[in-house]
């Protein structure tokens, strides 16, 4: 999760890379390819926030090329907007900027995996 209108990764961030992405990408080679998806809220405009989801995105792949893993094997893209998680219709204001949270986020799955033996 990010924080608003931030493309910095938090340190929570990193552990969480650490625990659930870093080690398994080291010790299973056949996942070829991670996709890293960034995600924004719905506050502000529209191109802003696509361009502010790819930075998200990008720096989650940046630390996970620094921890050692191939960058070939990470395609970072980002979303926007457009695929929120929580829609808080009728909060404005600050109230509104803590309900969105969960949408600024970065989704790490597998794109391609070989087939095992």
């Amino acid at each position: 999760l990010f924080a608003f209108d931030k493309d910095v990764l938090k340190d929570e961030g990193k552990a969480k890379l650490d625990d659930e992405v870093v080690g398994k990408m080291k010790a299973h080679p056949e996942v070829e390819l991670l996709l890293i998806t960034g995600h924004t809220d719905r506050i502000g405009d529209a191109n802003y926030n696509q361009k502010l989801s790819e930075r998200r995105a990008n720096q989650v792949k940046k630390y996970l090329v620094s921890q050692g893993i191939e960058e070939n094997r990470l395609h970072a893209v980002g979303k926007g907007e457009n695929e929120p998680v929580v829609d808080c219709k009728g909060v404005r204001g600050k109230k509104a900027i803590e309900c969105l949270q969960p949408n600024r986020r970065v989704v790490v799955e597998i794109e391609v995996q070989r087939a095992g033996n």
